[in-house]
């Protein structure tokens, strides 16, 4: 009897710790006073009062079990970010088919209207603008838009210190310009395609402006400029 009597004050002593109170003598009535307002039969026993634990306690737990639902979530949220995007040189079959898609525009552009590739801005702009205004190539031609597009992006190429890569994302695998080594792309093989079968006439030249003030903006300036 007096084991047990001994036991259960001891492990009052030890969970009177955890409880806000005025003093030993009064703590049945502190933890009184705290569970009345909480659901549930009313204590019966002084072990009830001392096991039951207080507001402050339930909303600790509480806390910590929504602190607990955040960390196992935040995996799941982190796999859910997009991909990465993967850069990678042109292959020896993406190299070879640029060099078909140039030189049918080169041909067409020949027969058509007597005149090549001739690698200038302004001539090319020229010749290429021709081609659709004389409805040499349609909007429903998607293969020759992209060569003209592909020609386009030779000529930012040279002009703005880019360089054909591959760039594959979750959309697609795609041909694109990018300056140097930075993260800066253009992707000139659509830009004339895209916006013909859409039934925007936007000219070459001014396609080709466009492009060219995106890399403008992060191109260092030139000594004294």
């Amino acid at each position: 009897m007096c084991r047990a009597l001994a036991t259960i004050a001891e492990r009052r002593s030890k969970e009177v710790r955890n409880y806000p109170c005025r003093g030993h003598d009064d703590n049945r009535d502190a933890l009184k006073s705290m569970t009345l307002h909480t659901r549930g039969p009313e204590p019966t026993s002084a072990l009830e009062y001392t096991m039951r634990p207080s507001v402050t306690t339930q909303r600790f737990l509480s806390t910590g079990l929504v602190a607990v639902i955040i960390a196992l979530a935040l995996p799941t949220l982190a796999g859910a970010a997009p991909p990465a995007v993967e850069i990678s040189k042109l292959s020896l079959v993406d190299l070879a088919f640029m060099a078909q898609q140039r030189a049918s525009i080169d041909e067409t552009a020949r027969r058509r209207l007597g005149q090549g590739i001739s690698g200038n801005p302004g001539r090319d702009i020229r010749m290429l603008q021709r081609l659709l205004d004389q409805g040499i190539v349609g909007a429903e031609d998607a293969r020759a838009l992209q060569a003209m597009g592909l020609v386009l992006g030779d000529l930012l190429a040279s002009e703005l210190d880019l360089h054909w890569v591959i760039y594959e994302d979750k959309a697609g695998r795609s041909r694109a310009l990018r300056y140097q080594q930075t993260d800066h792309y253009l992707f000139p093989m659509t830009m004339i395609s895209r916006r013909q079968q859409a039934g925007n006439q936007k000219s070459v030249e001014n396609i080709y402006r466009d492009a060219s003030a995106v890399i403008e903006k992060v191109r260092p300036a030139l000594p004294f400029q």
